[in-house]
């Protein structure tokens, strides 16, 4: 039945929308979420951070696929980076960079480091 691949429990990335929604409670940032729905077979769930300047998504589906946008709101840059996410930890990572990106403006860090 294990095909190899690593399954992500969306449950976690709810924990960092509680988390992040708590952390910038009260500040000019808007956390969102939208659940996974019911009754489809490739579940999928999405953490989105928007600031004044800089808007951040990361999509991630329960079989580790995750679509990771960031957009600079006044530049009309925008990154689409897709990412195999195995672990919780890459998780972290991956809402880490959207964190980064959105609230303190820095670099996306998409290198991948050995």
């Amino acid at each position: 039945m294990d095909l190899g691949v690593r399954a992500i429990d969306l449950a976690e990335l709810r924990v960092w929308y509680d988390r992040l929604l708590a952390e910038l409670e009260g500040t000019r940032f808007e956390v969102t979420w939208q659940p996974p729905v019911p009754n489809r077979p490739k579940q999928s769930a999405c953490l989105g951070l928007d600031g004044p300047d800089r808007l951040g998504a990361l999509m991630v589906w329960d079989s580790g696929e995750a679509q990771l946008q960031l957009a600079d709101a006044a530049g009309g840059e925008v990154s689409d980076e897709t990412l195999e996410l195995t672990d919780e930890r890459q998780l972290a990572r991956s809402v880490a960079r959207m964190k980064a990106w959105v609230v303190a403006g820095e670099s996306t860090g998409s290198e991948e480091s050995a």
